[in-house]
């Protein structure tokens, strides 16, 4: 089954939260969404909220993918700097701005 994209990021950076289930056959060289497997069973949002409203600094997990990058480095393309659009909107995307978090020397101005 597919884990959807968000949801996998939320349950790297959240791991009391939600019901994960973890795929047996996941290999560290696939995609990291592709470690948990989505269920159809929903949470009522009373519930989700009070695990929320509980959360501490120590129930976030601030770089989940340390470990992952062994199997999957970071390709340096995904440092894409310059403005995406999105509908009407416009954003700056400056990757610039985090290169050193990634072990990367970041330009000189």
């Amino acid at each position: 089954m597919k884990c959807y994209l968000i949801q996998a990021w939320i349950y790297e950076h959240f791991p009391a939260l939600g019901r994960k289930q973890l795929c047996d056959t996941y290999m560290e060289t696939k995609p990291r969404a592709r470690r948990y497997i989505t269920r159809r069973a929903t949470s009522a949002i009373p519930d989700v909220r009070v695990q929320l409203d509980a959360l501490t600094l120590d129930g976030v997990i601030w770089n989940p993918y340390v470990a992952h990058r062994a199997g999957r480095p970071l390709v340096v393309y995904a440092m894409f700097s310059g403005y995406l659009r999105l509908g009407i909107f416009v954003h700056r995307h400056l990757s610039e701005r985090v290169l050193q978090q990634f072990g990367f020397m970041p330009p000189t101005p």
